[in-house]
């Protein structure tokens, strides 16, 4: 379930269940279809995991519509002899379940009909790729791919190349650390939190070094031997966004292009988006390590890092700050508003890089 159906629709039916029944139970009815007993089962499992938390029963949740075996077709004809009128699918353009859970015809026929809506969504996704090739949609695969490759979608398509040359741009430098994972062993002797790291806390032990090196009362002894240390794994990811130009799609572009010919930069298309970036620092196949890269792509993306993101990135790569001059200082980091617990008891705990 993503964030804003827990924002907009759990944590506001929790609220109104807390007022409205105390510490009563209460029974809750969702409209899961016969086809969709996982949703229902994985919801049901969160639900018994909240009541044996609260030791008492808060709600037991009820899916008449399995109850009664009606899969969606079967629910749309019952509508369709009751009402006379077809049901729709409750239904946001931007939803990244339109290609997974609703029909990609039904999404596709939706988009044709609504032109302009569709270039929206399109010109939020290709602001995303340009920060993240790899957050398109629907994961890698990207909506504007399924629209091209339809064959039907030309209008729509016709309307995002427009919106797209008529919003105004900017050019992103957009650095990324990469930090390598704690391993099992730190968990194991280290816990949640790693306070006291050893050179095993983030590089794995050798078989070797295992066998040589067995673990004392306080974990291993070893004092890291080229033999001893395995290959580190991907950890957390920082990311720093910083606004360093502001124009026209085509003179955003040319920014892009002006800056790699003088510190030579490296022009690479996205495998997945075709975006174009200049590259001057490219992550390397162990961790830690860094990437950076200039990028065009509308205006609009708030510029955005961690407290410590300068200090860590330059005891990695030695350098300091960025290739262009950032437009506006850093905003002052807002206080975190909670708005409910990470798990709602009417629906499924929310999707969990860094900011």
């Amino acid at each position: 379930m993503q964030r804003s159906s827990i924002k907009f629709k759990g944590w506001c039916l929790d609220q109104w269940a807390a007022a409205e029944f105390g510490t009563s139970s209460f029974r809750r009815v969702i409209g899961y279809h016969a086809g969709e007993m996982g949703r229902a089962n994985e919801d049901s499992r969160i639900q018994r995991e909240l009541n044996a938390a609260a030791g008492r029963t808060i709600c037991e949740p009820y899916y008449p519509l399995i109850h009664a075996r009606m899969e969606r077709a079967a629910v749309e004809a019952y509508v369709l002899g009751r009402l006379g009128e077809r049901i729709r699918k409750s239904y946001c353009a931007r939803c990244v379940f339109s290609g997974v859970c609703a029909s990609r015809d039904a999404h596709a026929e939706r988009l044709r009909a609504h032109p302009y809506v569709a270039a929206d969504v399109l010109r939020m996704e290709y602001v995303s790729q340009a920060l993240n090739e790899r957050q398109a949609l629907y994961g890698e695969a990207s909506l504007r791919s399924r629209l091209t490759l339809d064959g039907r979608n030309t209008a729509v398509l016709e309307a995002f190349t427009a919106s797209l040359e008529q919003a105004p741009h900017a050019v992103y430098e957009v650095r990324r650390i990469y930090f390598a994972a704690r391993t099992e062993e730190c968990r194991q002797w280290h816990g949640s939190n790693c306070r006291a790291a050893r050179w095993w806390c983030r590089q794995p032990r050798t078989d070797h070094c295992v066998e040589a090196h067995p673990a004392s009362r306080f974990g291993p002894w070893c004092s890291g031997y080229d033999e001893c240390r395995g290959v580190t794994a991907k950890g957390q990811a920082w990311r720093s966004v910083r606004t360093v130009y502001e124009g026209s799609r085509a003179e955003a572009e040319a920014y892009v292009w002006a800056m790699a010919a003088e510190h030579g930069m490296r022009l690479e298309e996205g495998e997945h988006s075709g975006i174009e970036r200049a590259h001057y620092l490219t992550e390397g196949d162990g961790y830690p390590t860094a990437s950076v890269y200039l990028v065009a792509a509308p205006a609009g993306v708030h510029d955005k890092q961690r407290k410590h993101f300068e200090q860590r990135f330059t005891q990695l790569t030695g350098r300091d700050g960025t290739a262009g001059t950032p437009m506006r200082e850093l905003p002052e980091p807002k206080p975190r508003r909670l708005t409910g617990a990470r798990r709602s008891s009417c629906g499924r705990r929310p999707s969990g890089e860094s900011p």
